[in-house]
């Protein structure tokens, strides 16, 4: 019982840490594209709707991973969440240079589309949104995981739900809250990244941790 409680604190910890990653990653997103597609409404609109439907699609596809088999089982939730915090600090860590490598799409897009500000337009979302869509997706996934994994004690659900979105979306306010006014002053984008990153590797380090079954006593 003492083990599993303090599993349960362990992963609110951590959901909290994820949370505030999310907005980390959400604000640097937006402060790459203006570079190319200037501090315009449609650069903040274009990163917020590959984010949210990236959300949106990562809590869809665990949703059903997590789903009971015809056998009864499922995938460990735990482990699979530390999997993805794993893939979304490697997707930070490519983010930078990713963006830089496609950067001769935009310029061609625009010789292309110079004459047709829709069509740009849509190609620069298509684009913005393929790039940010994996991370994404995979931030939304981490929900539905970690829910699954603490609907195992029927007793504690309600209470155990409500505090573990609680505080993904505190985290989420305050790692918006120190971007803006503290990690990019200070830091700068890329390091500001390179922060999430690790931060997320770590997180899923640790969840790797918790997901291994307990030591047999002698």
């Amino acid at each position: 019982m003492t083990a599993y409680k303090g599993t349960r604190w362990a992963i609110f910890a951590l959901f909290f840490l994820s949370g505030g990653c999310a907005l980390v990653y959400q604000i640097t997103w937006m402060r790459l594209f203006r570079l190319v597609m200037g501090n315009t409404v449609f650069t903040s609109a274009t990163v917020l709707t590959a984010f949210m439907a990236g959300l949106a699609l990562g809590s869809f596809a665990a949703g059903r991973l997590t789903a009971p088999r015809r056998t009864g089982t499922s995938p460990n939730p735990l482990r699979a969440y530390a999997w993805l915090e794993v893939l979304i600090g490697l997707c930070g860590f490519v983010l930078a240079p990713a963006f830089a490598a496609i950067e001769p799409i935009y310029a061609w897009l625009y010789s292309l589309c110079a004459d047709a500000p829709l069509m740009l337009a849509f190609g620069r979302f298509l684009v913005s949104s393929a790039l940010l869509l994996v991370p994404a997706t995979l931030m939304g996934a981490t929900l539905p995981l970690l829910s699954h994994f603490m609907t195992q004690r029927l007793d504690r659900m309600g209470r155990d739900l409500g505090r573990l979105y609680a505080l993904n979306t505190l985290g989420a306010a305050l790692g918006a809250a120190l971007t803006g006014f503290l990690l990019l002053p200070a830091l700068g984008v890329q390091t500001t990244l390179w922060a999430a990153a690790l931060t997320n590797l770590a997180i899923g380090l640790a969840a790797f941790g918790l997901a291994r079954p307990p030591a047999p006593s002698a």
